[in-house]
Parts: structure tokens; sequence; C-alpha cells
């Protein structure tokens, strides 16, 4: 590897891991800022309904300021990835929040967030299997951390 690509995969791996740090610091925020609507008694589809709302407006808001790429997608789109789109938003997104705020509204957020905290896990193991991604010593290490963690976590 030349000292280009050397910069090149250093700086990928900066900006990886301080989005990845954010994202995953958002959704920390989730339990914590949710659990205490959920205490007070709202159901959990409230919160679902509501969050897909905002989320909904969010996501006019941005692709209208992204109108050019989204106008050029809708245009080359298929079927196909029209369905998948849809699979991954209704069985992800919405059954894995329901699930999610179900748990939430019933159990302490330090334990479900230790549970859903297993996604690398499944990630792991799925790319394995769907996409042919590279089994390592190292990922194989971390994800027994993970579970390990997660084990821990839950005494």
């Amino acid at each position: 590897m030349d000292e280009v690509e050397e910069k090149a995969t250093i700086g990928i791996s900066v900006y990886l891991v301080f989005w990845g740090l954010v994202c995953a610091m958002l959704s920390a925020l989730n339990p914590i800022l949710s659990k205490p609507v959920l205490d007070e008694g709202y159901h959990y589809a409230t919160m679902l309904l509501l969050g897909s709302c905002f989320f909904g407006m969010g996501s006019l808001i941005f692709a209208l300021m992204c109108k050019q790429h989204v106008w050029t997608d809708f245009v080359r789109m298929s079927y196909r990835t029209v369905a998948s789109i849809a699979i991954v938003n209704l069985l992800c997104g919405f059954v894995g929040n329901m699930i999610f705020y179900h748990l939430l509204s019933e159990h302490h957020s330090h334990l479900v967030t230790a549970i859903t905290a297993t996604t690398p896990l499944f990630s792991f193991l799925i790319a394995y299997v769907f996409l042919s991604e590279p089994v390592t010593i190292a990922s194989m290490g971390g994800i027994g951390m993970v579970v390990a963690g997660t084990i821990i976590a839950m005494q």
C-alpha cells in the first residue's frame, strides 16, 4: 500500500468511526427520551405513529433538498428495488421499532438496549451468508466481545 492509499484508508476510517459514533449516540438517545413518555402511560403505538410522522417530514425535507438525485433514482428504479425498500422499511424499520418500543414499555432501558446491542452479531451472520462478506479472527473476536458484554450487562 503506497502513502496515498494509506492516507485515504486512514481518512475513510476516521470518517467512518466519527459518523458511526454520532449515529450510535443518537440511537442511544432513543430509549432515554422514549422511556419517560412510555412510563407516563402512553401506548407504544402512539410513539410509532408520531415518530413515523416526524420521520416522514424529515425525509420529505431531505428529499426536497436532494430532489435532482431523488428524481433521477425514481426514474430508473425497478419494481424489485421498490419492493426491497418496502420490505426493509416495513420489516426492519416498523416491526423492529414496534418490538423495541413494546420491550421498552415493559422493561428498563438498559436491559432493552443491552439485548438490542447484539445487532453486530446478526449483521455479521447475515452479511456472511447473503453478501459473502469475509470472516476474520478479529471480527469473530469482536462479535464474541459483543455477546459477552450483553451477557454481563444483563446480570
